[in-house]
């Protein structure tokens, strides 16, 4: 079951950002159609969404409908972060990361207020 056209998550990435940018919707994703399109387990897809909520991602879970974050929200996108950067950045372009396990992208994403 799931709500709305999702990202379409790049199938290289690691498994928490694939299932991170399928849930960044807002919508209802169930465990079993996540793990279909990331051909992974159910299990696989439970612990990346547990990995997930460790970073401090409010992720929402209800029985026999699935998971959805708790506010939508835009999966940043490193190679369009990298192009908006100023030419005189370029030296430090190399540190723009957008991994969502890096506690400052996770601190400076968070809403204000909100503790995690």
């Amino acid at each position: 079951m799931s709500g709305g056209p999702a990202q379409r998550p790049d199938p290289a990435a690691p498994l928490t950002q694939r299932v991170f940018a399928a849930l960044a919707d807002g919508a209802v994703h169930s465990g079993e159609a996540l793990a279909a399109t990331a051909g992974v387990t159910r299990s696989a897809v439970w612990k990346a969404i547990e990995t997930l909520r460790a970073d401090g991602l409010a992720i929402e879970a209800a029985t026999n409908r699935g998971y959805r974050l708790a506010a939508s929200c835009e999966a940043l996108d490193a190679a369009a972060l990298r192009a908006a950067l100023s030419p005189q950045a370029a030296p430090r372009r190399s540190c723009a990361g957008t991994s969502p396990r890096s506690p400052a992208t996770s601190r400076e994403s968070s809403p204000r207020g909100a503790t995690g």
